[in-house]
């Protein structure tokens, strides 16, 4: 049980670490456009701004997609998370010194194509983060019959949404800078993907995991109906994965390390 407390603690822990790079990001990117895309007279560019807020979205219909297919075939979720929300980091940072004096004299359509380039990427890497991690949330629920907790993982990311758009206009208030939007995000996202990159679980403790998964499997194969239900669903789907059993096997059990 000490395990499971500990992995709870650690996916709310994930949310609202998420959420703060959300809120610091999100509703303060506009200020950010309107501040550095701006014409020779100082007025901003709204038509390419405009722009900006109707592609960006479109890019989470192409990037959600391929990392979901390469997070099923490889088994590597966590790993991509850790690389998208790196990706995140390094392009906000970089999105974020065009706001700096050396590009002050930049036209709005040069900082315009600078922006939107890096944005693609930005947010190529992003958009997957948030179901990827709601499936890690998720598969960690369903194994300890949890899913409807799934609400109160939830929660935690509204906290951190709420603390984190406080302190940015606090901080904008203060500091009247645009740029530290980005840079604030790049800060969030960099936490974010270290957490993701040196979570490791103690070998004793994934020993007592793994024997308690395995007497939940034996328990699952003694009870006939919902051993008939996981043979039924193998023969219907003769796809990989969807005929599969939440719990595993002894095998692919035993296939698991601290990585």
């Amino acid at each position: 049980m000490d395990s499971i407390r500990k992995q709870s603690a650690y996916l709310k822990t994930l949310f609202f670490l998420l959420f703060i790079g959300l809120g610091i990001s999100s509703p303060f990117f506009g200020i950010f456009y309107k501040h550095v895309i701006v014409h020779a007279d100082g007025t901003p560019a709204i038509g390419l701004i405009g722009l900006i807020f109707f592609v960006m979205p479109l890019v989470s219909l192409i990037a959600n997609i391929p990392a979901g297919i390469l997070a099923d075939k490889f088994h590597s979720g966590k790993h991509l998370i850790t690389l998208f929300c790196f990706g995140v980091a390094i392009f906000a940072a970089l999105i974020g010194l065009v706001g700096e004096d050396f590009a002050h004299d930049w036209t709005a359509n040069g900082k315009f194509i600078y922006i939107f380039v890096l944005l693609l990427f930005l947010n190529g890497f992003f958009y997957p983060i948030m179901p990827m991690l709601d499936a890690e949330t998720l598969l960690f629920l369903n194994k300890h019959f949890r899913r409807e907790f799934y609400g109160a993982y939830r929660l935690w990311g509204t906290y951190g949404w709420s603390v984190s758009t406080i302190l940015m206009g606090g901080l904008l208030f203060y500091f009247r800078h645009a740029p530290l939007i980005f840079y604030c995000t790049a800060l969030a996202f960099t936490v974010l993907g270290d957490m993701f990159a040196n979570a490791q679980v103690p070998a004793a403790e994934l020993e007592r995991e793994r024997g308690v998964i395995l007497e939940e499997i034996r328990m699952y194969e003694d009870t006939p109906d919902d051993l008939v239900f996981d043979l039924l669903n193998q023969a219907a789907w003769n796809e990989p994965g969807l005929g599969r059993s939440i719990l595993g096997t002894a095998k692919t059990l035993a296939g698991i390390d601290r990585g």
